[in-house]
């Protein structure tokens, strides 16, 4: 066997005579079998194909600041790619060579991550209580010192504009005065909200890992294997 820091890469056996009699699963591992007479009494299949990637963090930031977009996730992660078998043997029946089934796939990558989602837009801005308790005011001094001057300030009084108060509401307003009557209105309308930001993208998904590769040596002839390559 080859040993790694971390794992086993690769598992060898040599044999005068092997009988292969139950299942091989070592996900992206080498499998080298060399014996003589190999021996296979039932149905059997080593697989080698690479494990699955799977991605285990939930999405990516979220926008926090009013307007803000969320972050971009990150993309998926490779498959392991499968491992490499190779038998050298001089002896096996036809019918035992046919027991056996054998799976190189390399395994799916994971999905992307998910962006994250855009924080909201701020909100527009109304009238606040004070501006309108002011205008209120304002009106009944207008009406006073029209009703005191017998209407004499009455085209001074006359008067309808528009005004944007500190990048907020906008300020409808009219004075119309008739003789002693004079009247008045003031409409408010909010500033419209900011729009919201974007959401993040979604991560590509991870690529798919590598078929692994077979020699099957029988009496010096390579030999086929039904079920070497196996879709996922």
């Amino acid at each position: 066997m080859a040993m790694g820091k971390e794992r086993i890469n690769e598992m060898e056996i040599k044999a005068h005579e092997f009988i292969l009699d139950r299942d091989f699963v070592l996900p992206g591992k080498n499998l080298i079998i060399i014996t003589k007479t190999l021996k296979i009494p039932k149905n059997v299949e080593i697989n080698l194909s690479g494990k699955h990637a799977t991605l285990t963090t939930g999405a990516a930031k979220n926008g926090m600041i009013a307007g803000e977009d969320g972050e971009d996730g990150k993309n998926g992660i490779a498959g392991e790619s499968s491992g490499n078998c190779l038998i050298l043997t001089q002896t096996i029946t036809d019918k035992e060579k046919e027991n056996l089934r054998i799976l190189l796939n390399g395994g799916n990558g994971s999905k992307g991550q998910d962006g994250g989602a855009g924080a909201d837009g701020e909100d527009g801005v109304g009238a606040e209580v004070d501006m309108i308790e002011k205008d209120k005011i304002k009106i009944i001094f207008k009406n006073a010192v029209n009703f005191l001057t017998a209407g004499g300030f009455s085209r001074t009084l006359d008067s309808e504009y528009a005004t944007v108060i500190n990048d907020g509401p906008t300020k409808f307003a009219n004075d119309s005065a008739n003789f002693f009557a004079t009247h008045s209105y003031r409409l408010y309308k909010g500033s419209d909200g900011k729009p919201g930001g974007e959401g993040g993208r979604k991560g590509i998904g991870g690529e798919g890992g590598k078929c692994g590769t077979l020699k099957f040596t029988i009496g010096g002839h390579d030999k086929s294997i039904e079920g070497e390559k196996v879709d996922n």
